[in-house]
């Protein structure tokens, strides 16, 4: 599987849990594979996320709405993999706030 399409089958639980799911990727290695599974789920966000960090393709529309909703209003719009993944780095290391604050 192609780590873009990963990310953005991932995209959703990252957004919202800050975690990927184990059955978003399948490692043609199996020792990759058991290392991405023995992973939290925090563990495997991070790691999708970092990986695109550097991946300048652009982003499907629909997967770049669900980012951009997300965005202050001093924030660039973002277009491509790497920003959306830097986007999403910045928020996975904010602290969690209570529900309703």
């Amino acid at each position: 599987m192609y780590l873009t399409k990963a990310f953005c089958d991932a995209l959703e639980s990252i957004i919202s849990e800050g975690e990927a799911d184990a059955e978003v990727i399948e490692f043609f290695d199996a020792k990759e594979q058991k290392r991405w599974e023995a992973w939290d789920g925090r563990r495997r966000a991070r790691w999708l996320v970092g990986q695109m960090c550097s991946c300048t393709d652009i982003i499907p529309s629909s997967d770049r709405q669900s980012i951009n909703d997300l965005r202050d209003d001093g924030d660039r719009e973002i277009f491509t993999y790497a920003q959306a993944a830097r986007f999403l780095l910045r928020l996975m290391q904010q602290p969690a706030t209570p529900a309703g604050i």
